[in-house]
């Protein structure tokens, strides 16, 4: 079995508040999810992106960096930090796996308990240029076909009952803003069909779209984790457990304002 906390889009910065998103109020909501996960037993906590955010800034804040670290590596379990559009506004990407201690580029694959868990990047320009860097649009989001190659042989070599796909950008079929979702990854069809044809138990878990979201498609879970910055206060934080059983079932209980939903069977 696992039992791994969830969280996304802290959007963390000391100096900052825009619209929606209390950047400052976000140390002290991860340091709340983390207390959680304490109590509830997690044995690995997967962050879905956007940690940092340095929206107007022209050099990155490292001291906010630091807080994220320093809290971060209180957690005593694994933390494995996937990379998000704002993260890489002043980071590039081997900055950002060596600033999260992650042991290599992405993607990258790894087992723990009974999940195989799959780490992607999508922060790829159509013609397979990083999109580091603010010059960037963020809808520009795209996984090269090397990367989808590496994901159809990494699936199709696991054993594990669970296989967690884990990407900041999200990759359901939506129409919530319009025809084409811009949180969507350009290219998602390639990829969904990747994960509906290897015969796998997938489950992908995203974030990005601030409200969050779930959907069901072609028997896949698609799980977007609403964003930890909306709202100012304990009150509005939002992260998540997801427990694995050796008996088949997968449960995702949602804390504070994220809610709760069975994704494989009864708990």
């Amino acid at each position: 079995m696992a039992v791994i906390g969830m969280i996304t889009d802290s959007h963390y910065n000391r100096q900052i508040q825009y619209g929606s998103r209390y950047c400052p109020d976000s140390l002290v909501k991860l340091q709340a999810a983390l207390a959680v996960f304490r109590t509830a037993g997690v044995d690995l906590v997967i962050n879905l992106g956007d940690s940092l955010d340095c929206h107007g800034l022209m050099h990155l804040d490292e001291d906010s960096l630091a807080d994220l670290q320093e809290l971060l590596a209180s957690a005593s379990v694994p933390v494995y930090s996937v990379m998000g559009n704002h993260d890489l506004e002043l980071l590039d990407k081997a900055h950002f796996c060596r600033a999260f201690a992650l042991p290599s580029l992405f993607p990258l694959s790894f087992n723990h308990g009974n999940c195989h868990i799959i780490l992607l990047d999508a922060a790829f320009s159509e013609d397979g240029q990083d999109t580091c860097g603010p010059q960037w649009d963020w809808r520009d989001s795209w996984i090269p076909a090397e990367q989808i190659a590496w994901l159809q042989a990494d699936l199709a070599a696991s054993t594990h009952p669970f296989n967690l796909v884990c990407v900041h950008q999200n990759l359901d079929i939506r129409a919530t803003e319009g025809p084409e979702d811009p949180h969507c990854i350009r290219n998602a069809a390639a990829v969904r069909t990747v994960l509906q044809d290897s015969g796998r138990r997938i489950i992908v878990l995203q974030g990005h779209y601030h409200p969050g979201m779930r959907q069901l498609q072609q028997g896949i879970p698609y799980l977007t984790l609403r964003a930890m910055c909306e709202g100012p206060g304990l009150e509005n934080n939002a992260f998540a457990i997801l427990r694995t059983g050796d008996d088949g079932t997968a449960c995702f209980t949602g804390y504070a304002r994220q809610d709760s939903l069975v994704v494989f069977d009864d708990c």
